[in-house]
């Protein structure tokens, strides 16, 4: 808590006269102390350093500011996890392309669709990593299997794949616990909602065609019903 003001110069103050710039710890810190003070960042109140935002902190660490954000395990680990996005990715779009040759257009387009929400998956998760001042790498991608069974068999390998994703982002997120990492905590807390969803849709279709059996005629009209399946927002594929 500053100290009030000496007597004398409220005195001066109150009898009109014009009062001397205040000295000592009275006296409003310098711009140049400032600065040195708080470099890029913003003061309330307070002038504003060449270059900085005129709100908040920077989006992306200027030159010469510490890319020291996200801890380097914690990067690592987001990187890798992008990598996984576009392998699943590219399983989704192998496996729709399995389903249109087998003639279960509606169930290809249903993975096609997964296909672009993988992608969509990778690029948020490579955004937050500049965001917060990181190195995004991508990865080398392993390619997926060609034959992939019944349509049966197709989900079921949809839903262990989904089921391995829940793992992976249970591992990241219990590590960032370990790292003290609260924002890619919170960060991740959409990833662990989206998984939920994700292996709840995939179980659904698995316990349909299991209920439909060999009936060729019902196996056609799932078909036809999971093809109603767009993009969110309503786009199609």
């Amino acid at each position: 808590m500053v100290p009030p003001a000496p007597a004398s110069l409220l005195t001066e103050a109150r009898a009109g006269r014009r009062r001397p710039a205040p000295v000592g710890r009275h006296a409003p810190p310098r711009p140049e102390a400032i600065r040195a003070a708080a470099p890029g960042t913003v003061r309330r109140g307070r002038r504003r350093p060449a270059g900085a935002p005129r709100q908040g902190w920077p989006v992306r660490p200027a030159p010469g500011y510490p890319r020291d954000m996200i801890g380097q395990k914690i990067q690592e680990a987001l990187n890798a996890h992008v990598t996984n996005e576009l392998y699943s990715a590219n399983l989704y779009l192998a496996m729709s392309a399995y389903c249109e040759s087998r003639s279960f257009k509606g169930f290809a387009r249903w993975l096609r669709v997964q296909y672009f929400e993988e992608i969509e998956h990778s690029q948020k998760m490579l955004d937050y990593l500049v965001a917060r001042g990181g190195a995004p790498a991508v990865g080398a991608v392993p390619a997926p299997p060609r034959e992939f069974g019944t349509i049966l068999e197709v989900f079921d390998k949809v839903l262990e794949h989904e089921r391995h994703v829940t793992q992976t982002i249970d591992e990241l997120y219990r590590a960032c616990l370990s790292e003290r990492d609260s924002a890619t905590q919170v960060f991740l807390q959409w990833f662990v909602a989206e998984q939920v969803e994700e292996e709840a849709a995939a179980q659904e279709i698995v316990d349909k065609l299991k209920m439909v059996g060999d009936r060729s005629s019902a196996a056609l009209y799932l078909d036809k019903e999971y093809g109603k399946r767009t993009r969110a927002g309503g786009a199609g594929t």
